[in-house]
C-alpha cells in the first residue's frame, strides 16, 4: 500500500476499496451509501447465495474494477484486483449489481 501526502492537507492512503458513494449535482455533495468506512478497505467479500439478494452481501475491497449503470439506473461492478472470499489475492471474476 502506498501513502501519499495530499497537497491540500490530509494524508491519502491508496489501496483497494469497497465503498459506494453518490454525488448530488444540485448540492455538490457526496453521500456515503454503502460499504466499508475503514481504511484500508481491503475487506473480503461476503457472497451469500449466488443470485439471491441479501443486505448482508458485500463486494470485497478491490481496485481496477469495471462498473457501469444500466438503463434502469442499476449499478453493475465486475472483477478487479483484490482478495477473494478465502483471502487469496489476485484478479477477481465476480459480478455484482446494486439497485438503489
Amino acid at each position: 500500500m502506498e501513502i501519499r501526502e495530499n497537497p491540500l492537507s490530509a494524508t491519502v492512503v491508496l489501496g483497494p476499496r469497497n465503498d459506494l458513494w453518490e454525488y448530488s449535482p444540485s448540492s455538490k455533495e457526496w453521500t456515503w451509501v454503502r460499504g466499508s468506512s475503514t481504511v484500508p478497505g481491503n475487506q473480503l467479500g461476503i457472497y451469500g447465495t449466488e443470485g439471491t439478494a441479501a443486505a448482508t452481501n458485500v463486494p470485497g475491497g478491490r481496485s481496477a474494477a469495471v462498473s457501469w449503470i444500466d438503463a434502469s439506473n442499476n449499478l453493475w461492478l465486475f472483477g478487479g484486483n483484490g482478495h477473494d472470499s478465502t483471502g487469496a489475492p489476485g484478479l477477481l471474476n465476480d459480478l455484482w449489481s446494486y439497485t438503489p
